[in-house]
């Protein structure tokens, strides 16, 4: 009898443990699960475009006129030896983007949940690829796009000009007739570097204006508060 008790005891003892950890890893994904939802829904705002664009420019006026604002730049989540390969022509794979567009999500996330919840968050980032792209909407759905549209000599010479940092943009045309194509790199390879045409809803502004006209604009949008409708890509 007496060991018959022991033996319910630890039983009894195990069962709890068990039912502790079940309730405690449930309660855990409940709040991960909830604070996913919230991100979905606070308002995210993306300026972007191509290499010397003058994103960040825009984005550093307008942080510095609002106070229902942060910004987060995405360049800070571009990895080392990416930012080498980038210095060398070499642009990352499709695979390569998708894990990096999926630590930038989580990242954002991050900066998200250390903010208050009536604080907008701004984003500047080239956004070059449409992989990069719909991989940003399918997380934020709701996120509201600003495009700054510079002309690409204007945007080149800014790249040639400014210094310490790893994007260069693309790379000078090579002459095909010494240099083929080899046999392992696509077509679509050699276009990465190009800014894909924009296929979803976006507010283009003038990248040949002043900074703070943009960053105008922008605070403009975000003061009028709210979250886009869904702009996912089609699944």
């Amino acid at each position: 009898n007496q060991k018959m008790a022991l033996l319910l005891f630890f039983s009894f003892g195990r069962l709890r443990l068990v039912v502790a950890l079940s309730s405690l890893f449930f309660a855990t994904t409940s709040l991960a699960l909830t604070a996913a939802a919230l991100s979905r829904e606070r308002q995210v705002c993306v300026i972007f475009g191509r290499a010397g664009a003058g994103k960040t420019t825009v984005a550093e006026a307008a942080l510095a006129r609002s106070d229902v604002a942060f910004g987060v730049d995405l360049d800070i989540c571009v990895p080392a030896w990416m930012r080498e390969n980038f210095g060398k022509g070499i642009y990352p794979t499709l695979e390569e983007r998708r894990a990096f567009a999926q630590s930038a999500c989580d990242y954002t996330d991050g900066e998200l949940a250390k903010h208050r919840s009536d604080e907008a968050c701004l984003v500047s980032f080239s956004f070059v690829n449409a992989d990069l792209r719909d991989a940003w909407r399918a997380r934020f759905p709701r996120t509201r796009w600003f495009l700054l549209d510079t002309p690409p000599a204007i945007a080149q010479q800014r790249v040639d000009d400014r210094q310490g940092h790893f994007y260069k943009g693309s790379p000078p045309p090579k002459n095909q007739t010494t240099e083929p194509t080899p046999k392992n790199q696509t077509t679509e390879g050699t276009n990465q570097w190009a800014f894909a045409p924009v296929d979803f809803d976006h507010v283009t502004l003038d990248g040949t204006q002043p900074p703070a006209t943009n960053a105008a604009l922008i605070l403009d949008a975000i003061r009028r508060g709210g979250p886009e409708e869904d702009s996912s890509p089609p699944r």
